[in-house]
């Protein structure tokens, strides 16, 4: 019984006779005799392998003695969890920019075409507005390139309707016509409406005539 114990014990410590020794402070032939000839360590040996094994003595002597069962292997990198990991996936309405029904002066004068589905913790990253104030539209066309390309998808924040931050890009409306522009105030009462690509002439515009949804805060695109 206990030569196999002693066997077991170091097979489970992936140790061979010379290493065992080495952590016992004994010689090779000691444990090659323990093993093979039944020979009984000195009870200093024995109680650091009870240790080992985590057993008592005499039960490491007289008990047959099996290894733990092994436990799962810990990752390296523990899995981390959002903090709106039970919330589920937020839906956010989509719209659509290209033509409005009705006069063009708030967003419900757009269509809507479906909602679609974020990752909050994705979102949480983005923008700290609540989700009933965010919009997803798409890009039409390519006046806004090489920013903007046609079908880019876009998120805008309609808690953020005042135009206080000069050439950010602003979900709006210019004589009733929804469009997705780069703005900037000439003085008080005129706002220049500015796209980015070269080939498209930038227009001014009354203050009046125009209508800010929100501010674009997130592109997305395939590749």
């Amino acid at each position: 019984m206990l030569a196999e114990n002693i066997k077991r014990l170091r097979g489970h410590l992936g140790l061979n006779q010379g290493a065992f020794a080495d952590q016992l402070d004994v010689s090779q032939p000691d444990v090659s005799k323990w093993e093979s000839r039944g020979v009984e360590p000195a009870a200093s040996r024995l109680g650091l392998m009870a240790k080992l094994a985590n057993v008592s003595v005499l039960a490491f002597m007289n008990e047959a003695w099996s290894p733990p069962a092994a436990s799962a292997p810990r990752p390296d990198i523990p899995p981390v969890k959002g903090a709106a990991d039970e919330d589920g996936p937020v839906y956010l309405t989509r719209i659509e920019m290209a033509y409005a029904m009705g006069p063009g002066s708030s967003l419900e004068d757009f269509p809507e075409t479906g909602q679609l589905q974020f990752d909050p913790n994705v979102l949480r990253t983005i923008t700290r507005s609540p989700p009933e104030r965010l919009y997803v539209a798409s890009g039409e066309g390519d006046s806004m390139m090489p920013t903007l390309l046609d079908s880019d998808m876009v998120l805008i924040d309609t808690l953020q309707r005042q135009l206080n931050q000069q050439d950010r890009i602003w979900a709006c409306s210019i004589h009733g016509a929804g469009a997705i522009k780069r703005l900037r105030t000439i003085g008080r009462t005129r706002v220049l409406v500015i796209s980015d690509n070269p080939n498209v002439e930038n227009q001014e515009v009354d203050a009046e005539d125009l209508y800010i949804f929100g501010r674009i805060i997130w592109v997305g695109r395939r590749v």
